[in-house]
């Protein structure tokens, strides 16, 4: 199982020290959000569903992390992401991890190859230490 989904901002955004954040609280901020249909922003969307609170509207629809960080770096923004995608910017202060706990937003993380795919001998011996250290880590 993949790490949960994680609301992220800058350093010294608004938010960051709050024990408690609500819905409410996170849709007066502007976001950064993946495409409509995947899963991260479908739980975006239930985050404000399930609390009965209208979406954000001023989303800015990306999934390129050196934008997603570029935005949220120069503003007071918010996105939805694995703490793990942004760990080195969560390191050095640049990011922080708000307190909204999204425990349920664990998902399977898996790979995907073509149905006639035949691997080359490298690639067979990759896909087999995937497999080796997903186990360790399950």
């Amino acid at each position: 199982m993949g790490s949960p989904l994680s609301v992220v901002a800058r350093k010294g955004h608004p938010l960051t020290n709050k024990r408690h954040i609500s819905a409410e609280e996170l849709a007066q901020f502007a976001w950064v959000v993946p495409a409509k249909g995947t899963p991260t922003r479908q739980a975006f969307e239930d985050i404000f569903h399930d609390a009965k609170v209208a979406l954000p509207t001023r989303l800015v629809e990306s999934s390129s992390q050196i934008l997603i960080r570029e935005l949220l770096i120069e503003s007071d923004r918010l996105t939805l992401i694995s703490a793990h995608q942004v760990e080195r910017e969560i390191n050095i202060e640049l990011l922080n991890v708000l307190n909204f706990p999204l425990d349920h937003t664990r998902r399977p993380i898996g790979l995907c190859v073509r149905k006639s795919w035949l691997p080359t001998v490298t690639q067979s011996h990759f896909l087999s230490l995937l497999r080796e250290i997903s186990e360790h880590f399950r």
